[in-house]
């Protein structure tokens, strides 16, 4: 399978540019240009899955400029080691491409870098009790360029109590890494009220977030 989209347009918007000299900032009346297109391919036999995905982001503004590429490629095995188990998982990667033209508004200390995810997936699928029962445990692993190696593990138990009813049970844990714009970036605004320059500034030493749901 093949498939694609490409959009193009032009959105018009009220914009307050910051200035560090008087009248400090000035709102105007801009046209946002903004484009992109992706391309998905994806390769399937019946028990392998192999996709690619390119994804392109442009935007022209006059607080932000960026061009951001997206490469995305990952692979899917499964094997059927009885008729009540089944083990499936595969690698990942990720390559983010970025560049940004600074303003005084926004802007990124290295405004060109490469964003790189390592991944690999692993997950175990048991039935039992005439396929009444199914139990499933998994877990990706992930590693990044601001955190390093993140673990996300999920059990999962389902049970059929009639045809038309069931009951089931999960515990998870779940990650958002930082981005380029909390490791690396600074937004700047101004106040007319107070008078006085607010910034907000990068940390490149944050924590993932993370969350353990039952």
């Amino acid at each position: 399978t093949v498939q694609g989209d490409f959009y193009n347009g032009n959105i018009g918007q009220w914009t307050n540019i910051p200035f560090f000299t008087s009248p400090f900032v000035q709102t105007v009346n801009e046209t946002a240009n903004v484009q992109g297109w992706n391309l998905l391919a994806k390769y399937e036999q019946d028990d392998s899955l192999l996709q690619a995905y390119w994804d392109v982001t442009d935007r022209d503004s006059g607080q932000f400029k960026e061009r951001r590429d997206r490469f995305d490629v990952e692979y899917l095995r499964r094997v059927q080691i009885t008729d009540h188990q089944e083990i499936s998982g595969g690698p990942g990667y990720r390559l983010e491409l970025e560049d940004v033209v600074n303003t005084e508004a926004f802007s990124i200390n290295d405004t060109s870098v490469a964003d790189q995810v390592f991944s690999f997936f692993a997950q175990d699928e048991i039935k039992t009790l005439d396929e009444k029962f199914k139990f499933i445990v998994g877990s990706k692993f992930e590693n990044n360029i601001y955190t390093g190696m993140e673990i996300q593990p999920n059990v999962r138990a389902l049970y059929h109590l009639t045809d038309r009813s069931q009951v089931w049970a999960a515990a998870s844990r779940a990650i958002r890494t930082p981005s380029r714009i909390h490791n690396d970036g600074r937004i700047t605004s101004y106040s007319s009220t107070t008078g006085t320059f607010n910034r907000i500034t990068p940390n490149d030493d944050l924590d993932a977030e993370n969350i353990t749901s039952y």
